[in-house]
């Protein structure tokens, strides 16, 4: 049996975190789950997750500059923000911390029991696996790049990469030295992102193929098999990650209209502000699972994250994305490429006039997801012989 280490975000307590990293080790241990075609002969494999706590990689700065730089100080303001908010609302935020913790408890197989940080550590751990995984996620964002995740430390020839997503439009040229560097001696590479694709492979001086999400290429059957129905009347699924709250305004304006109420899942942290509008709405007690099956079973879904949108298309429930961070606009461009891919771009950024998507407009998203699948999980197999 081979043994597979898989390196990725898998905590937080985010819904499409915790899923991706899922739906990846379920795959590379049972790819008929995904009812893909297996063009590729296929060896017995089990999946283990690294246990690792992420950390930024930070450039070196003067202490005073960084003692008094403007990010810092807002950093900690928001720190201070997030502890005040978790102590008056600690009976709910604990409620969800329970509901992922026993989501990793039941899915997941971690290589130690404790978090693997030391590179020594890491290095002694990667002996034990046939094949080292990085991927999915927002892994090798440059905004919040922790380098155990470019694999640096495993042999060469044992690692490969499943959709690592870099989330920007181009790598910033003091990043591209890491990347060639560290990448130079993968087996293969692959990302989420279309628009970098070519920078990075000519960075690294070698193939990078596009992927898709492992939510996407684990499929409607994968995702609903684990899926227990609420079985609740008619209404509009909410979930939110950026802190506008005219979004929020709109999607109770867009429920009372369509004389639908609002289930909500809302933010735990310094965020909870621009829920307040939702908390009403809002159910705590909410493990991965569960925010599929209220996702499946809405009638619209209002949102501005990149795996409720997914999952909402994957299901055919008709939705809304709204922009998540105007400042940030590389953040939105995995939804656009994704909603461009599938012809449904027109559900991006306003209500659109129509509300229900038709079901020639869900044929043919589904031809094209059928089709990335199939290219998808061909790399993944390939990758991992």
């Amino acid at each position: 049996m081979k043994k597979i280490l898989l390196v990725t975000w898998y905590e937080n307590n985010n819904y499409g975190t915790a899923l991706q990293a899922y739906a990846l080790k379920s795959i590379i241990e049972k790819p008929m789950i995904t009812g893909l075609d297996l063009n590729v002969a296929i060896q017995e494999c089990i999946c283990d997750i690294l246990p690792h706590k992420p950390g930024k990689q930070t450039k070196k700065k003067n202490r005073f500059s960084k003692l008094f730089s403007l990010h810092s100080y807002l950093l900690k303001l928001q720190q201070i923000q997030d502890k005040k908010i978790y102590k008056k609302k600690k009976i709910f935020f604990d409620l969800r911390e329970k509901a992922f913790d026993e989501f990793l408890r039941n899915n997941f197989n971690f290589a130690t029991d404790h978090y693997v940080q030391d590179v020594v550590e890491l290095q002694q751990l990667g002996e034990n696996y046939n094949v080292v995984v990085s991927g999915s996620d927002q892994i090798w964002n440059p905004e919040a790049l922790d380098s155990t995740y470019l694999l640096e430390w495993v042999k060469a020839g044992k690692k490969i990469s499943y959709g690592s997503s870099l989330s920007a439009k181009s790598i910033p040229t003091e990043y591209e030295k890491l990347f060639s560097t560290a990448l130079k001696d993968f087996k293969a590479i692959s990302i989420r992102d279309r628009m970098c694709r070519d920078q990075l492979a000519r960075i690294v001086g070698k193939p990078v193929s596009t992927v898709v999400d492992p939510v996407v290429l684990l499929g409607r059957d994968g995702l609903l098999s684990n899926v227990t129905k609420a079985a609740l009347s008619p209404y509009m699924f909410c979930y939110f990650l950026g802190n506008n709250k005219k979004h929020r305004q709109m999607a109770i304006l867009k429920s009372n209209e369509m004389k639908l109420p609002i289930h909500a899942v809302i933010n735990a942290g310094s965020d909870y502000r621009a829920d307040k509008a939702l908390e009403k709405c809002a159910d705590w007690d909410v493990d991965p699972w569960k925010f599929v099956s209220y996702i499946n079973e809405a009638s619209i879904v209002v949102t501005d994250s990149f795996h409720a949108t997914v999952i909402s298309i994957l299901c055919h429930t008709d939705f809304i994305v709204l922009e998540k961070d105007s400042s940030r606009p590389e953040q939105n461009n995995r939804i656009l490429e994704f909603l461009d891919a599938v012809g449904l771009r027109e559900r991006w950024g306003d209500v659109p006039q129509k509300i229900e998507i038709s079901e020639k407009q869900w044929s043919h998203a589904d031809r094209i997801i059928e089709t990335l699948r199939q290219e998808s999980l061909d790399f993944l197999l390939e990758a991992l012989k």
